[in-house]
């Protein structure tokens, strides 16, 4: 099949069975009751948060996180390019809504330059993906949310 790279994402513990069944990573070992880690890797970094990540899967799992994205359930993480169909590209969702946008191969957001100069259009809508970014890896890690207190929040 074309298209098969490798994925991780990154949630809740509470919210292991929703994934489990909507996505259906092999990884998650979705049958065991604890955490196995093996040649697809699931880890606990800090108590409470799953990353599980897995290779081949089919187009970084797109419809599948689409749809654990409509449940509610936050997470966060990336997928590496899929051969030559696509590029790498950093997701993320929370309150029931999917966010995506291209990344390098560390799964960091990019910018693409052109012959003109920075698209501060494309800078823009990147900077709301990594709002939504950030609010998906709060309501993860269980932070408190914080007030904006900047005078001026635009950033261009």
């Amino acid at each position: 099949m074309a298209g098969r790279c490798w994925t991780q994402v990154i949630f809740r513990q509470e919210h292991r069975e929703t994934v489990c069944k909507t996505l259906g990573m092999v990884s998650l070992n979705c049958e065991a009751k604890e955490w196995e880690l093996g040649f697809e890797e699931e880890h606990e970094e800090e108590e409470g948060v799953i990353y599980a990540s897995e290779s081949e899967v089919n187009y970084g799992l797109f419809e599948e996180r689409e749809n654990l994205a409509k449940t509610g359930v936050p997470f966060y993480g990336y997928h590496s390019a899929g051969g030559n169909s696509y590029w790498p590209h950093a997701f993320a969702a929370h309150d029931g809504q999917s966010y995506e946008w291209p990344a390098n191969d560390e799964g960091d957001p990019v910018v693409t330059l052109t012959p003109d100069g920075l698209p501060l259009a494309q800078v823009e809508k990147a900077l709301v993906y990594l709002e939504h970014r950030k609010e998906a890896e709060r309501q993860v890690h269980n932070r408190p949310q914080q007030e904006d207190t900047r005078d001026d929040k635009e950033v261009c």
